[in-house]
């Protein structure tokens, strides 16, 4: 951060660190012409550490926003107490903005696993055995998308100091970093995983460079309902939003809406409520039932208020694929049913997306990917040794030993790659005495661990 009259302090107590991140909010927010709301009550900060850090108090927040008054940094509109639906809100000065014309601001995520009740409220949590997994694991992910270089390009992209600027919306592209939501105060509930870009709209998403290369997009087709075929032992045939009677888009939005209300009137309600939604209640409730006829395997899960459990699993499908991604060297940028990677990439990503969700619900190709507007094929199953199933690459290059059992094969890898066997046990995904038994003679892989194996030797032709 530069230096600016408007820091008071060198020191990093909490409540000059509280300071500083009203005026940041308050050049943020400058930016874009608006104000930052804020709450004066005492209960609202309570449990917020684990999110906002230390500082982030009722005695430090009230006495900056007072302090930052007197000086004229800041404008406040305050709400009166009692006011329910209201906070009140600040904006920066004209002396402040002036201040902070050359300041630089950065972002940083405190909390990676977050935590919200029914009403959408942040709430704390006791760490468990889960929690701390989980935050291990995006900060790894978010290790490796830290140096993927993200940028949009064109014309009718505006830049500010801090935002991008397309069809009049501000937005804050910060360093490459996940992190994920679960809701109504349980970890079974939600859990997908945000990242700035996914607030583009989807055609500016498409628009995004990855180190330079412009991007696609493969995508998971009609993925809560191949999740709940999967999850009842069927496969879904054809395409659950076409009834025959109705639309495509108005079958869409109708399945997806009914996944989250808990009775038919209340999809009915909420559709109706809807700008777009040009049936009548009649037409409507003649739809539902429709889609019912056509998913009947299903159907019970309409209007049961499944969705938010079925984003827990498209959200643990999505983090293992990112994991896979950046394990075989393939850079991703997640979002919650799709995935942006540069173009060359596409077919390999679309793969692994399939071969994640066969992982997670533990069913043979419960889903499919649609690339560059297909379907792509699934990946094959592992149901032979994998000397059978090596790569041809491996074959084109006369220095390279062609390793005939999986004791070669890991022989080869460690050589090759210097790996120890501590290490390739991680890239495995299994324990190092177990690849060492395997390197013996004395053990065999599990189909998992065979699978990468035999993804790292095909890794290793490419990039030979």
């Amino acid at each position: 951060m530069m230096k600016s009259s408007v820091f008071t302090s060198v020191r990093s107590t909490d409540r000059e660190i509280a300071r500083q991140h009203i005026i940041a909010e308050a050049m943020l927010a400058h930016e874009e012409g608006r104000y930052v709301s804020y709450s004066r009550r005492k209960a609202f900060y309570t449990g917020r550490r684990r999110y906002h850090g230390t500082a982030f108090t009722y005695a430090n927040v009230l006495s900056a926003v007072e302090d930052l008054l007197q000086q004229g940094l800041i404008e406040e509109e305050r709400a009166s107490p009692g006011h329910l639906g209201w906070q009140s809100r600040f904006r920066a000065s004209t002396k402040l903005a002036d201040a902070c014309g050359g300041v630089e601001f950065h972002h940083k995520l405190i909390g990676l696993i977050l935590l919200k009740d029914a009403d959408g409220n942040l709430v704390d949590y006791y760490d468990t055995d889960a929690t701390i997994r989980m935050t291990r694991e995006l900060r790894a992910i978010n290790a490796d998308l830290a140096s993927l270089r993200v940028e949009l390009h064109g014309p009718d992209v505006v830049r500010s100091r801090h935002h991008i600027i397309v069809d009049g919306a501000y937005y804050r592209p910060t360093e490459a970093a996940l992190y994920r939501i679960f809701n109504r105060r349980s970890f079974a509930m939600g859990g997908r995983a945000f990242g700035w870009w996914q607030n583009l709209p989807s055609r500016w998403r498409r628009r995004l460079e990855i180190d330079g290369e412009p991007v696609v997009e493969p995508d998971f087709a009609q993925l809560h309902p191949s999740l709940l075929y999967a999850l009842c032992g069927c496969r879904l045939d054809g395409d659950a939003y076409e009834t025959g009677e109705f639309s495509r888009e108005h079958g869409k939005l109708a399945f997806n809406v009914a996944l989250n209300t808990k009775t038919p009137q209340g999809t009915i309600a909420a559709l109706a409520n809807k700008p777009s939604w040009t049936l009548s209640r009649a037409q409507t409730a003649d739809l539902l039932a429709a889609l019912a006829r056509r998913n009947s395997p299903i159907a019970e899960y309409l209007h049961a208020d499944r969705g938010i459990a079925l984003m827990n699993i498209d959200s643990r499908i999505t983090v293992r694929a990112v994991r896979r991604c950046i394990a075989v060297g393939i850079p991703v940028l997640p979002v919650h049913d799709s995935m942006l990677t540069p173009h060359r990439y596409e077919s390999r990503v679309a793969e692994i997306m399939e071969e994640s969700a066969e992982f997670v619900l533990k069913r043979p190709k419960p889903c499919r990917v649609n690339v560059s507007r297909s379907t792509v094929p699934h990946m094959p199953r592992v149901g032979r040794p994998p000397s059978l199933l090596l790569p041809r690459q491996l074959f084109l290059f006369p220095d390279l030993p062609s390793p005939k059992g999986t004791g070669d094969q890991i022989r080869f890898l460690r050589r090759t790659f210097g790996l120890s066997q501590a290490s390739l046990a991680v890239k495995l995904g299994c324990r190092q005495p177990h690849v060492a038994n395997v390197e013996s003679g004395r053990h065999r892989l599990g189909e998992w661990a065979r699978h990468r194996l035999h993804e790292l030797l095909h890794e290793l032709g490419r990039r030979r």
